[in-house]
């Protein structure tokens, strides 16, 4: 997409943490992906979004966004245009929270395409007038056009569990969805049951180079 005119301000959620505190391989796909686009794009922030959310093996320690930082940075982005979000939880959170981060501008934010329509679904209700771009991250599941199950299953409950809630309605989102990542994190066996069809088809970036998306060195 070299030569496109794309938004200058990004946002990239995180996809979990390793009980070893690395990046998922999703993480790690998502970050490269911004640092490709900030770098072929001339993207001014990059907002990295992620605290202590479910998906995360551990509790604790640095945050999703930190960790995206740090690997970002340690790729060739400049430290200047990165800002964080390191509250979320989820993609609601992310959107309601970095609403206040965003300048009143056109956006990008890059996810796995499977996992786009389910947050097309959270920033419509969090930020219904943000003008988004969604730009795919590269990675392994680039061009798979089918959902993995349990993010299927993810979009149904999602929807099912914000019956109800009007657009910009923040207050009644916010409570929604912690009552959902209450029931996420307290429940044993659906923690159980997500953590496990996440995390174990995803590594930390050691031997994934090759699946990443190249910086300006490497071009």
């Amino acid at each position: 997409m070299a030569g496109v005119e794309l938004p200058k301000q990004v946002v990239v959620p995180g996809a979990g943490l390793t009980a070893a505190g690395q990046p998922t391989q999703e993480t790690v796909e998502r970050t490269m992906t911004g640092v490709y686009y900030a770098q072929e794009h001339g993207a001014e922030k990059v907002i990295f979004s992620g605290g202590h959310g479910v998906l995360n093996a551990i509790q604790g320690g640095s945050t999703e966004a930190d960790v995206m930082a740090e690997l970002a940075t340690d790729r060739g982005l400049d430290a200047g245009v990165i800002s964080f979000d390191r509250e979320s939880r989820n993609g609601f959170e992310t959107f309601l929270n970095v609403g206040s981060l965003l300048e009143p501008e056109p956006t990008t934010v890059i996810a796995h395409a499977y996992y786009i329509p389910r947050l097309q679904f959270m920033a419509g209700l969090a930020l219904p007038d943000m003008d988004i771009t969604w730009y795919e991250a590269m990675g392994v599941h680039t061009g798979k056009a089918k959902a993995p199950l349990n993010e299927r299953f993810m979009r149904l409950l999602t929807r099912g569990w914000m019956v109800g809630v009007k657009e910009g309605d923040t207050d009644a989102l916010r409570t929604r969805s912690n009552s959902m990542l209450y029931v996420f994190n307290h429940l044993g066996v659906i923690k159980t049951t997500l953590t496990s069809t996440v995390l174990k088809q995803h590594t930390s970036v050691e031997g994934k180079a090759a699946n990443l998306p190249p910086n300006d060195q490497d071009r």
